[in-house]
């Protein structure tokens, strides 16, 4: 039976009632980009004083008082909040808590704002360049000291347009100790947005309504909480989330009315870790480690960065100017995250921890910064190189790379040859190449991960074709596809023989497309010019590197275009 009368206060008789298309846009981040345009929010103490009223007699020291007060800076520089009401943004406001006054815009900066200023792009960087160099030695890290520099302050200025990426990427800063990890890592946490330094202590309850306003989580130690059975699941969860937009951490709380409720917290915000330990290989792929030794320098060993006397420059006002800078650029930055996407030389995975700091790499060329995009790439490329060849502890990548040693085996044994680009291999001499070559490399893995029956279920998940045992009985064999090996190789970014290269390309020359594997991939063979002969584009350069298998660079052309090692092929001419 229905009870018409269920909600007789909510719903009254004669009213008219409309279901409305959505809710109302929230912000619910002090700095947010919605519908093409910036908003930034921060809690100013405003003095208030009330007229006097006619015929009534106030002392002068009564009618006036101060309070703090919630104001929404738009980036034209309209204030709400004061004069203008914030109802009138047509938004709904979802700020309660007021951060620490210390990382929010000052008041003397958002005057400065109302009235016109706004900071230079290039001075504000060069400013953030000098704080670094200033207080920490990138010696023997990934870079020289000003491209080291560079390469953390637009990090730190992507914090400030993470409402215009998809993706944030994570720093993980490693050393032993005394290796300045600590200074560096509060110099990124009292620069960012909405920086916070935290330690293992730090409670749940602050993290939570931090990373749900986008600041900058900077975790010291982390070796505590990434390595170790946390004692609060729920902070690690929190600081080991996902870097994509969309991200929730759904918790349990309980409300004012004493009820348990669901929160949906956002976790998608910023994050840098420092540790003696390298992180494991899911947090790796997140992450843009940078390696830091101990200091020679006397001058910079004896000065406190947490000290703002030592600063070179106010740090109050360099925030203020880093608050207005985000909100009047951070409408451009979406089709600059676009234009990475079209033009970096990374792909995939691998780009993800770069994209934001390349955005504001390439931004900031434009804004008179010359060269600072190709300084910042060429660093990521190295970085991949150097990362791919010290560290192929994942097993998936290991037997990719495993793979590739039974394919110039089989190459060589001419069984490749019959079944046009493919081979059949055992689980057994993959498992056999794999623990060799973790050996040689003193890859770290556990050995104990490199059992036949997890290789052959790794090999089965790349979707490779098991070949049928008769009577169900004998080692698993795999029929290995050469080209779906290379794909995998760039698709992991594993190297992989360039004899097996050269051969999948004189199988399958044109490769469909210009991977590391293609026709103008890293690995791969190079056209000539657009201008030649049509008869000749499948002309290809000779490889530059040896031959995986017996170290020699005697190399000859096929038919189809590409190039086979001449010792380990002799021709039989």
């Amino acid at each position: 039976m229905t009870n018409n009368n269920t909600h007789p206060k909510k719903f009254q008789q004669g009213s008219e009632y409309k279901i409305l298309d959505h809710d109302l846009i929230r912000i619910s981040r002090p700095l947010a980009l919605i519908e093409g345009r910036a908003y930034a929010a921060s809690w100013v103490r405003v003095e208030k004083t009330v007229p006097e009223r006619p015929g009534k007699k106030i002392e002068s020291n009564h009618n006036t008082s101060t309070s703090v007060e919630l104001v929404i800076i738009r980036d034209d520089g309209k204030v709400y909040g004061l004069e203008t009401s914030i109802k009138e943004l047509g938004l709904d406001i979802h700020l309660e808590e007021k951060p620490d006054s210390q990382i929010i815009w000052s008041g003397n900066g958002i005057r400065r704002y109302q009235i016109g200023e706004r900071p230079s792009p290039k001075n504000v960087f060069d400013r953030l360049i000098k704080v670094l160099d200033t207080f920490i030695d990138f010696n023997k890290s990934l870079a020289d000291q000003k491209s080291m520099s560079e390469l953390i302050a637009c990090w730190i200025l992507a914090t400030w347009f993470l409402d215009a990426f998809n993706v944030a990427g994570y720093l993980w800063i490693t050393g032993e100790r005394g290796s300045g990890k600590s200074d560096l890592l509060g110099l990124i946490a009292r620069l960012s947005n909405l920086g916070q330094f935290i330690s293992h202590s730090g409670s749940f309850a602050s993290l939570r309504d931090m990373a749900d306003y986008g600041a900058t989580l900077a975790f010291d130690d982390a070796e505590s909480i990434t390595y170790q059975n946390d004692k609060d699941p729920d902070k690690r969860a929190l600081l080991l989330a996902g870097n994509h937009r969309g991200l929730t951490v759904p918790l349990k709380e309980q409300g004012l009315d004493k009820k348990w409720h669901i929160r949906y917290v956002n976790a998608f915000c910023p994050r840098a870790f420092s540790a003696i330990r390298v992180p494991d290989s899911v947090l790796e792929s997140r992450m843009i480690m940078i390696p830091l030794v101990r200091t020679f320098d006397k001058r910079r060993s004896n000065i406190d960065p947490m000290d703002d006397k030592e600063w070179l420059c106010d740090r109050r006002e360099l925030v203020d100017d880093l608050w207005a800078l985000a909100l009047a650029n951070l409408s451009q930055m979406p089709q600059w995250d676009t234009w990475v996407g079209n033009h970096a030389e990374l792909g995939g995975r691998n780009l993800q921890p770069w994209r934001g700091l390349l955005a504001v790499a390439g931004w900031l060329e434009q804004m008179g910064i010359p060269g600072l995009y190709q300084r910042m790439q060429a660093i990521s490329v190295k970085y991949q190189d150097e990362s791919v060849k010290q560290d192929i502890s994942d097993l998936t990548r290991l037997v990719i790379q495993a793979l590739g040693v039974c394919a110039v085996s089989a190459i060589r044994a001419d069984r490749a040859v019959e079944k046009r680009g493919h081979f059949e291999t055992t689980v057994s001499d993959v498992r056999k190449v794999a623990l060799s070559m973790a050996t040689d490399q003193e890859l770290d893995i556990e050995y104990e991960k490199i059992a036949l029956r997890l290789v052959g279920r790794t090999i089965g998940k790349l979707r490779f074709e098991q070949v049928p045992r008769p009577s169900g009985v004998g080692s698993r064999t795999w029929n290995i596809d050469l080209y779906h090996l290379t794909r995998l190789a760039e698709s992991y970014n594993v190297p992989v023989p360039g004899e097996l290269v050269d051969w999948a390309a004189s199988l399958f020359n044109p490769f469909p497309d210009n991977g590391m594997t293609g026709i103008n991939g890293s690995n791969g063979t190079i056209p000539v010019s657009a201008g030649d002969h049509a008869a000749e584009s499948n002309r290809t350069l000779e490889p530059a590197q040896e031959c995986y298998t017996c170290g020699k660079k005697d190399y000859r052309q096929i038919s189809g275009g590409g190039w086979v090692c001449n010792v380990c092929h002799p021709s039989q001419e």
